[in-house]
């Protein structure tokens, strides 16, 4: 007569365990909604790993406790799960792996030691959620825009070339993220500035008339139809077109890079020909976001991921002129993490330096956690 009673009670109890344990080890409890058992033991091994590897470098920063590192990031990867949860986005163990946990951890440590936390790009490139049709062509037009540009500018004897990750990073940096995640509507007809971020388009299109020329002929667009003269004066016939958006960004990247060279020559430093990708990638970046040459610390800076204290330093010494920057110093980010805290708001702003962070944290982050792009920067075939 009691059977009936005590085997619910079981069923409450077993339950309400279960949900203890959810809410004691969220991260378990999220990875095993995404992966299968056996995976979700492997990735939680990787996640204790990682976070004691994030532990020895923020160490460095100020003292902090191993467990509390372990504790913040279980946070962070746990509400990244879920968000992609919530939006039904598939993940295997694989991309957990590499870009929730090692992504997170990555973002987690840029931001401490910069002041800025890195984009996440992964999406944009793997042909997998609702814009994998533009992802593919978005692919297609950055492949065939690089070989016509380096064609061209192989003719003009540059000792530099372009790569397809510089291109599709810039494209996606200047607004092409925020029109293929958020205005879908707008992704056949892009502002050339307001939309893609080409405030110089009348001039760098005019110098550089025969890449332009070529890009049309080799994309199959119509850039020379764009900027139009009236009584000296140019304006904008139309919007962009998707795979015009992305050629015309890859007309002005080599625009840009030129005049980075020109100014690196002037100045007696090195060629963009003699440095590594990444380091042409941010220089062509700072010119391209300023107009400005950036002296080699600065420069250095950005590559290492190191700019914390000194990002917020001139933050500060500019805020009677300028607004602050949302950068807090090393320190002050650890805490803010290490406490619980969210990343904060970073909308575009004032700075160069701030921006080409953000991008080329984004850089870094196609390379390490994804295999969209290989040593030289070449788009990679799907395994």
């Amino acid at each position: 007569m009691i059977a009936g009673p005590i085997h619910s009670l079981g069923v409450v109890l077993l339950l309400a365990s279960v949900s203890l344990q959810a809410r004691a080890d969220p991260v378990g409890a999220e990875l095993r909604k995404v992966v299968k058992e056996e995976d979700a033991r492997a990735l939680e091994v990787t996640l204790q790993k990682t976070a004691a590897a994030l532990h020895a470098k923020l160490k460095r920063v100020d003292a902090c406790d191993a467990g509390e590192v372990t504790s913040q990031l279980s946070r962070l990867v746990a509400e990244n799960l879920a968000g992609k949860r919530a939006q039904k986005f598939p993940l295997d163990a694989t991309q957990v792996r590499r870009q929730v946990i090692e992504a997170e951890a990555f973002k987690l440590e840029a931001f401490v030691a910069t002041g800025v936390f890195p984009r996440r790009y992964f999406g944009y490139l793997d042909e997998r959620w609702d814009t994998a049709e533009y992802e593919t062509r978005l692919k297609v037009a950055a492949r065939t825009a690089a070989k016509a540009c380096n064609r061209w500018l192989e003719n003009e004897h540059a000792p530099f070339r372009v790569t397809e990750q510089e291109l599709i990073v810039t494209f996606l940096a200047e607004g092409g993220a925020v029109l293929l995640r958020e205005r879908q509507d707008q992704l056949e007809s892009i502002h050339p500035v307001q939309g893609i971020g080409l405030d110089d388009i009348a001039k760098g299109f005019v110098d550089l008339a025969p890449l332009v020329k070529l890009l049309d002929e080799e994309v199959g667009t119509k850039l020379g139809e764009i900027v139009q003269w009236r009584d000296g004066a140019p304006y904008l016939s139309r919007n962009f077109r998707f795979e015009e958006a992305l050629a015309g960004t890859a007309a002005m990247w080599v625009w840009e890079k030129r005049i980075a060279e020109r100014k690196l020559l002037a100045k007696g430093r090195a060629s963009l020909g003699k440095r590594p990708l990444d380091e042409q990638f941010v220089i062509a970046s700072l010119v391209y976001n300023s107009g400005i040459l950036f002296d080699e610390s600065t420069i250095a800076g950005i590559r290492k991921l190191d700019t914390g204290a000194s990002l917020h330093e001139l933050s500060e010494k500019t805020k009677a002129k300028r607004w602050p920057l949302p950068v807090l110093p090393p320190k002050s980010g650890l805490q803010l993490m290490l406490g619980g805290g969210v990343y904060p708001e970073q909308p575009t702003s004032w700075s160069a330096v701030y921006h080409v962070l953000q991008r080329h944290g984004a850089y870094v982050g196609l390379s390490r956690f994804t295999d969209a792009f290989d040593a030289k920067g070449s788009l990679q075939a799907p395994k």
